[in-house]
């Protein structure tokens, strides 16, 4: 801001002789007397004083209107190109998408002007990493550097306002696409400086990568390994959410997939389970296609992904809002031994793969190759006419292509464990079960050909986008089945109308089903 402030008083001043200039063309202020039209006030002083004093000249009373003549100089365009650098800061400084070059620029003009500080909300920092930041084991500490010189130091006042901070990776050189397939690990033996400092101004860290539209630049998309994502929190000691993201779809070796899921699990226990201020977790487990790197639904990893759900539900005790995308199992909703978790929570979402853990599927006629076994998480309810509105996705049940209809054995036990988990939390006010099977996530055309899935909950007074307008017994707890043709048997029907007995709500639950179709009805 700085250096464009002074290319824009040069320019000016450049424009301007040495001389005044005499301002034309400028309307006049709301209480100027200047122009040919006078306001009506000054009609009626003008009428009283020239009945007083009837020997006044007519050019006396047209004195009274006549403005001083206004100038530009060189001074007046320079106090008011700084006027206007300071009425855009907070606009400029609210939102920054920056890169290498940008951290630089952004740490000169905080030290400049440290109230500068209080401007930031959202940093998006893309890191184009090339040799130089690459070692034979991995990334150098001094990548990251920027960074935290920029976002680092300025002192106590940096606490009064947190910055949502999404850190991303590209490929500066296409030799790094193939370095970094499995994801960017530090290279913790290179003798260079270890990476010192903190962010303590950071209150959302968020991992999520871009989604770029061509397919060059959906390659240079990097990613930063599951376990150095979750290092990184410690240097974030005042945060209040995190978002972390890993496709697990880029690594091919089932032992590699299930040893990071390993080592993020026990990293995060460690960081995550004593920071009590960190209310807000989000986790993405992205496994992609059936047949490319899943080889086989028996490839998933149930060991691994049973140990991740333990050590998750204990160091989530604490949080209020929490999402998940990914493999589900019964075990992550509810288990015996740990049914004093999630207590606090308020708002859960969890966006299920189409297997469980053991390579089952959840969905009958799912085994025909290719589909997309993800669910993206912001998935909303699709219109009744079908039609697109700008920044929702569309929600479509094409019975034809591909089934809705849940396999009983494995769909089953999930759903009671569901119920389960929303008799017994005290607080929470909304969940949602989403499930997404057909077409690619990646490709908007196929994303239209997809066959969604959701059970949702809501507490009394709430509301949820796939409710929509609905009014429907709003004073009591809902749960909406949004299931295509499939309606729920009686017994789950039974266990979840006893959803919010943890709040005082029991037995009161009502049980819709929504074919989006037909109107919604009371099971």
């Amino acid at each position: 801001m700085d250096r464009l402030s002074q290319e824009i008083i040069d320019r000016i001043a450049a424009l301007l002789p040495e001389e005044k200039l005499e301002m034309t063309g400028l309307p006049a202020a709301g209480n100027s007397t200047s122009g040919t039209n006078p306001s009506m006030v000054k009609k009626l002083i003008c009428k009283m004083r020239r009945a007083k004093d009837g020997s006044q000249t007519l050019q006396q009373r047209n004195a009274l209107f006549k403005s001083s003549t206004q100038y530009w100089t060189r001074a007046s365009a320079a106090t008011i190109s700084f006027r206007w650098q300071r009425a855009i800061e907070p606009i400029v400084y609210a939102s920054l998408h920056l890169g290498y070059p940008g951290l630089a620029n952004l740490r000169s003009a905080l030290q400049s002007r440290p109230e500068r500080r209080a401007y930031l909300r959202s940093l998006t920092v893309v890191l184009a990493l090339t040799h130089e930041h690459w070692t034979g084991l991995g990334l150098r500490h001094d990548a990251l550097q920027p960074l935290f010189d920029a976002l680092g130091g300025g002192g106590e006042d940096r606490n009064a306002r947190v910055v949502d901070l999404t850190l991303r990776f590209r490929a500066g050189h296409p030799d790094l696409r193939h370095r970094t397939c499995q994801g960017i690990v530090f290279d913790r033996h290179h003798p260079g400086k270890p990476l010192l400092g903190a962010m303590p101004c950071v209150g959302t860290l968020d991992f999520t990568p871009a989604r770029p539209t061509t397919e060059k630049e959906r390659r240079n998309v990097l990613q930063l390994h599951l376990t150095e994502q979750a290092r990184l929190v410690a240097r974030c000691p005042n945060l209040q959410a995190v978002v972390w993201h890993y496709a697990e779809e880029q690594i091919a070796s089932q032992a590699v997939r299930d040893a990071a899921r390993d080592a993020f699990a026990d990293c995060m226990a460690e960081q995550l389970a004593p920071r009590r201020r960190i209310t807000k977790v989000s986790l993405t487990l992205r496994i992609g296609r059936l047949g490319l790197c899943i080889c086989a639904p028996s490839s998933v990893g149930a060991d691994s992904y049973e140990d991740l759900y333990k050590k998750l539900r204990a160091a989530t005790m604490h949080v209020t809002d929490f999402c998940y995308a990914g493999v589900v199992g019964p075990s992550l909703l509810y288990d015996d031994a740990d049914a004093g978790c999630w207590l606090a929570l308020r708002n859960l979402t969890v966006g299920m793969a189409l297997l469980t853990p053991a390579g089952q599927f959840y969905l009958r006629g799912d085994a025909a190759s290719p589909i997309d076994l993800d669910t993206p998480l912001g998935q909303r309810v699709a219109r009744h006419d079908g039609e697109r509105y700008p920044g929702d996705p569309l929600l479509l049940f094409r019975e034809k292509k591909t089934t809705t209809t849940p396999d009983d054995a494995t769909m089953g036990p999930l759903l009671s464990a569901f119920a389960r988990l929303l008799e017994r939390l005290p607080v929470l006010e909304t969940a949602n079960l989403l499930a997404r099977c057909g077409g690619g996530a990646e490709e908007e055309e196929e994303e239209e050909e997809a066959v969604s899935w959701a059970v949702c909950y809501c507490a009394p007074g709430r509301t949820s986008a796939w409710m929509g307008e609905s009014e429907m017994d709003v004073e009591r707890p809902r749960v909406w089945f949004v299931t295509g043709r499939w309606r729920p048997g009686d017994g789950l029907v039974r266990a979840f109308r006893r959803a919010g007995e943890g709040a005082g709500h029991g037995g009161r639950a009502s049980v819709m089903y929504w074919s989006l179709v037909d109107a919604p009805v009371c099971i």
